[in-house]
């Protein structure tokens, strides 16, 4: 267990940023404030036609918080040599496409119905 205690407290003397932290705190608590009061989900993400719209909307309501907190490190950190990586741009731009056909997905329900 001292082990991890170790670990726990290299991160926070050598990696940790407290501004960085603040300001994506911020961030989602902008983006929570505006989903369930502005209805940003209904309107924007969900408020499409059809599923391509549906799934285009969910793609950037995940794709805005998540790419904005790997921006911000350019900010806050000085090797962000990952960025140079083009595995890290697809991922990046894949794993909201993810989840955003994971919210999309109901194909299947003309077949149990």
């Amino acid at each position: 267990m001292s082990s991890v205690l170790k670990y726990i407290k290299e991160f926070y003397t050598k990696e940790f940023n407290a501004a960085y932290l603040f300001i994506i705190l911020v961030m989602l608590g902008v983006l929570i404030y505006l989903n369930y009061w502005h209805q940003l989900e209904r309107r924007y993400a969900a408020g499409g036609n059809t599923w391509f719209s549906n799934f285009i909307g969910y793609y950037f309501l995940y794709l805005i918080p998540f790419a904005a907190a790997f921006l911000l490190q350019l900010l806050f950190y000085k090797n962000c040599s990952y960025f140079g990586n083009y595995w890290f741009w697809i991922i990046l731009l894949l794993a909201p496409a993810f989840f955003s056909f994971r919210i999309n997905f109901s194909f299947q329900e003309k077949y149990v119905y």
